[in-house]
């Protein structure tokens, strides 16, 4: 797998006060006599556990959401992508991979993108790589 740097985690700190403002919610909630807050406390601290990493397999691109105790998995195949746009600063690389009318974003180190072109064209013949300035 290629390392890119396209991850959704909320730092610590973030984390820590998303599920202390949850936890206050739920607390008011209970001494206020507001029940249908608690159910916003809890999609708080729910919403805190949330982490979404992303990487370029050998089939396409890897998309890994997990929460408190579910994984998910999610693979977008080179064989079903139309095009792939790369725009290179400095040395990281950002590639638009459409599929259809999605597209996802991925950034990736500017060394990679050979590889993953390469990746690309053996999986799908048709598949056209944009490069932008």
């Amino acid at each position: 797998m290629i390392k890119t740097y396209t991850h959704n985690r909320i730092s610590s700190v973030y984390q820590y006060m998303i599920m202390g403002i949850g936890i206050i919610l739920i607390l008011y909630s209970i001494y206020d006599q507001h029940y249908y807050k608690i159910f916003l406390g809890l999609l708080l601290i729910y919403a805190s556990f949330f982490e979404k990493n992303v990487f370029i397999a050998e089939e396409g691109v890897l998309i890994q959401t997990k929460k408190i105790r579910s994984k998910k998995e999610r693979m977008i195949k080179f064989a079903q992508m139309q095009r792939i746009s790369i725009q290179k600063r400095n040395d990281k690389a950002m590639l638009f991979c459409e599929m259809g009318n999605v597209g996802y974003k991925v950034i990736v180190d500017a060394t990679n993108v050979d590889k993953i072109i390469g990746l690309a064209k053996k999986h799908n013949k048709k598949i056209d790589i944009y490069y932008v300035e």
